[in-house]
Formats: C-alpha cells, sequence, structure tokens
C-alpha cells in the first residue's frame, strides 16, 4: 500500500470517529449470529459499501482482534495511559481497507495523537 493509500484511510478514520460518529449510526445490540452484521446504511452510499467489506465471520473477527492486541501491546508500552479501543478501531478499520499490519499500527498512532493528544512516552 502506498503512502497516499495510507493518509486516506488514516483521514478517512479520522474523519468517521473524530466526529464522535460511526457511519452517523446508532448500533444495535448483536445478534446471535456466526456473521458479524454491518449497520444499515441507504442503498448505494460509501457507507453501504463499506459495510460490504467488512462483513466477516466470527473466527475472522477474533484472529483480527488478536493481532490488533499483539500490535497495541508495543503500542501500550511506549505511550501514555490511554483508551485502548481509541487504538483498536483506527487498526481494525485500516485493516479491513487492505493495509499491512505495520501501516495500520502506523494509522492508529497517527489517529491516536492527531485526535487523542496521545504522544510517545
Amino acid at each position: 500500500m502506498n503512502p497516499t493509500r495510507t493518509t486516506q484511510i488514516t483521514l478517512m478514520i479520522i474523519a468517521v470517529f473524530g466526529a464522535g460518529v460511526i457511519f452517523g449510526r446508532k448500533f444495535s445490540p448483536p445478534r446471535a449470529s456466526t456473521e458479524v452484521q454491518a449497520v444499515p446504511a441507504p442503498p448505494g452510499s460509501m457507507t453501504e459499501r463499506a459495510n460490504a467489506e467488512s462483513r466477516m465471520d466470527v473466527a475472522t473477527l477474533g484472529d483480527l482482534l488478536h493481532e490488533t492486541a499483539e500490535h497495541h501491546d508495543s503500542y501500550e508500552k511506549t505511550h501514555p495511559k490511554h483508551n485502548w479501543w481509541d487504538w483498536y478501531a483506527p487498526y481494525i478499520i485500516a485493516r479491513q481497507y487492505g493495509s499491512t499490519p505495520q501501516e495500520a499500527v502506523t494509522t492508529a498512532g497517527f489517529y491516536m495523537e492527531k485526535l487523542h493528544k496521545v504522544v510517545s512516552r
């Protein structure tokens, strides 16, 4: 992935999460299913396309969360106290949009620095 694509993903994440809104929708309680259900969006919208791309089964999500936890561990050891979910969200979205693990780490770190003012100790 080229730096421009990584920057675009980072800016999209900041635009979505920085506004305090996730795709402009409230989340419903999870359904009993082996597939994570995306939040409904207006037909043809960018959100609808993103939701279609983000569907994954429980095992895949578990693997992604495990990977995220492993990468967050080194971040957590070098940065002041913060909410783990603020780092996890941009990392996971970046991975869903095709970033490598290292690119996702960079995206999550940039997000934390720019929006939450969390910088390395």
